[in-house]
């Protein structure tokens, strides 16, 4: 019988469009917690990192397609920053080769 993996891991890149100058990892974590408990949501997610306006969020596979509709969906109005996510991966390798060249991401 075939193995199935249940625990497959997303990673989401992202950058701020608006006023992501000064949000780091606990101000990002702290926003979409706060979404999530609003909406009665439970999603587990992780800020890998946050560096020079762009980022990496790790959730689960089931998940991934929600928080990006999430991330997408913050306004500076509400939150004083506007995310747009650029890409998803099963590694954190493709997305830092893809979308952070010349970063140093250590």
């Amino acid at each position: 019988m075939v193995e199935r993996r249940t625990n497959r891991k997303r990673y989401i890149a992202f950058k701020f469009e608006r006023g992501g100058d000064v949000i780091g990892r606990r101000i990002l974590a702290n926003a979409i917690s706060d979404r999530l408990t609003r909406t009665g949501n439970r999603m587990p997610f992780e800020v890998v990192f946050i560096r020079e306006g762009k980022g990496i969020i790790l959730t689960s596979h089931r998940e991934a397609g929600d928080m990006r509709e999430l991330l997408n969906s913050f306004t500076s109005d509400e939150y004083g920053f506007e995310i747009r996510t650029l890409g998803t991966s099963g590694t954190i390798l493709t997305l830092k080769q893809k979308f952070f060249k010349g970063q140093d991401l250590s």
